[in-house]
């Protein structure tokens, strides 16, 4: 069956592709991230009046290259009809929580520092972490 513009159009807005899902899948998630209790809606109303453009985690400095970063705030901002290309808003809190993830190991790995040394040293996180480079071995 043929979707209509305005169908497809609320459940991208939702993060939710149709093609391919049964109507009772497509049902649960649309509960799941559509239910409004009144918190959510006054929520959802002051997030639309404060932020006219998403932000950006600030995760993503200290752990994506800047090209990285860049094809995230691209596809973040498609239009949301483009299912294969757009990341929602759950996508990219996901996301963020991957690179705080990947912060926090690193930082456990360096090893033990006193509050002073935190607090006052030259933190890798305005920069690349200090990684190993990946190299290719030849065939």
């Amino acid at each position: 069956r043929r979707e209509t513009g305005a169908h497809v159009e609320r459940l991208a807005s939702l993060g939710i592709n149709p093609r391919g899902k049964k109507a009772g899948d497509i049902l649960r998630l649309l509960y799941a991230r559509g239910a409004n209790t009144t918190a959510k809606a006054m929520s959802a109303e002051a997030e639309r009046s404060l932020n006219k453009r998403p932000v950006t985690p600030r995760a993503f400095r200290s752990v994506l290259t800047h090209r990285a970063q860049e094809e995230v705030r691209r596809a973040r901002d498609t239009p949301a009809a483009l299912h294969d290309r757009h990341l929602d808003k759950w996508e990219i809190e996901t996301l963020a929580d991957v690179c705080r993830s990947v912060t926090y190991h690193n930082s456990r790995v360096s090893g033990s520092a006193s509050e002073y040394t935190g607090s006052y040293t030259k933190k890798w996180r305005t920069d690349m972490p200090p990684r190993r480079p990946f190299v290719r071995q030849p065939v």
